[in-house]
C-alpha cells in the first residue's frame, strides 16, 4: 500500500496543477484504499474541496458464504470527487422514479390518460400578490366540481350556477399570483377540492426524476464481448455520467490512468 500511495501522491499533485480552475477530479478506488487516498486528496486539493464520496455498485451479490466467506460480500467501489476551486462545472443529472414511487405519488388519472399528483397552492409566507380572493364556480347539479371563474362571471351570475370566493387556509397565503393560477387553470393544471380550494396538478411525465445521489446502483459492469477482464475496467455508462456532470461541450477530459480500457 505504501508503494502505491507513494506512486499516487506526485501524480495527484501534477493532475491538480494541470486541472482547469472549473474542473473536477474523479478518483476511482476500492474501499481498501479509499481512506488513504482521501487523505492524499485532502492534502493536494484541500479538505474543503471534496464534493462527494460516491459509492458505485460495480457487481452483483456474491454467494461465497458456502465456500467459507466470513464477511459481507464486497460489491462496491468508490469515486472520490474533488473540485479545484469553489467555481466548478456541475450539471444536474436525474434518474427515473421507481415504478413503486411513480404509482404511489402520481396515482391520479386525468381525462387525457396522464398520471398526476396534486400539490398545495398555498405557502407559509407571503410574497407579492398572494392575498386575493380566488373565484370559483360550479353547476347546480349533483356531482359537479368547482372550477376557476376565469371571466369573473360572479359579477353577472348565470342561472344554474353557484359562485364562491375562496381564501387561503388560516395562517397561509397563496403561493402564486392570481394571474399564474389563472394560467394553470387554462392549461388544465388546476383542480379544486369540494371546498373550492385550488390544487396544483403536476403530471408525472413532465417531472425530471430523482436528483442523482451519491449511491449509484444503476450502472452495471461490462459483460460479454466488451468485458476485457481488466480489473478496474469501467463501463462506458459510468464515464458518460461523469462527463455529463462535470464538463460542458468542448471541454477537454483526461483519463490519466486509462482506466476505461475499451478498444472502441
Amino acid at each position: 500500500m505504501l508503494a502505491y500511495l507513494s506512486m499516487m501522491a506526485p501524480r495527484l499533485k501534477e493532475l491538480h496543477r494541470v486541472l482547469n480552475p472549473t474542473g473536477s477530479l474523479y478518483l476511482h478506488c476500492d474501499p481498501t484504499a479509499s481512506h488513504y487516498l482521501k487523505l492524499l486528496m485532502d492534502a493536494v486539493f484541500g479538505a474543503k474541496r471534496i464534493l462527494n464520496e460516491i459509492c458505485w455498485k460495480r457487481s452483483s451479490a456474491h454467494s461465497d458464504t458456502k465456500q467459507g466467506m466470513k464477511r459481507c460480500g464486497r460489491v462496491r467501489d468508490l469515486l472520490l470527487v474533488y473540485s479545484k476551486s469553489e467555481e466548478y462545472v456541475w450539471n444536474p443529472v436525474y434518474t427515473p422514479y421507481s415504478s413503486e414511487y411513480a404509482e404511489q405519488e402520481y396515482r391520479h388519472l386525468a381525462k387525457n390518460g396522464r398520471h398526476y399528483k396534486e400539490t398545495d397552492a398555498t405557502a407559509a409566507k407571503p410574497g407579492g400578490d398572494v392575498e386575493y380572493d380566488w373565484r370559483v364556480k360550479r353547476r347546480l347539479v349533483a356531482g359537479a366540481r368547482w372550477e376557476a371563474d376565469l371571466n369573473d362571471e360572479y359579477l353577472a351570475p348565470k342561472a344554474g350556477f353557484e359562485y364562491k370566493a375562496v381564501k387561503p387556509y388560516s395562517g397561509r397565503y397563496w403561493a402564486y399570483s392570481k394571474e399564474n393560477l389563472k394560467k394553470f387553470a387554462r392549461e388544465g393544471r388546476l383542480i379544486h377540492r369540494r371546498t373550492g380550494a385550488p390544487r396544483i396538478v403536476q403530471f408525472g411525465d413532465e417531472m425530471l426524476g430523482v436528483p442523482l445521489q451519491d449511491l449509484w446502483t444503476d450502472i452495471p459492469p461490462e459483460r460479454g464481448a466488451v468485458d476485457l477482464g481488466y480489473p478496474t475496467q469501467k463501463p462506458l455508462a459510468l464515464l458518460e455520467r461523469v462527463i455529463q456532470i462535470s464538463s460542458d461541450e468542448g471541454h477537454l477530459v483526461l483519463d490519466p490512468f486509462c482506466g476505461l480500457r475499451h478498444d472502441h
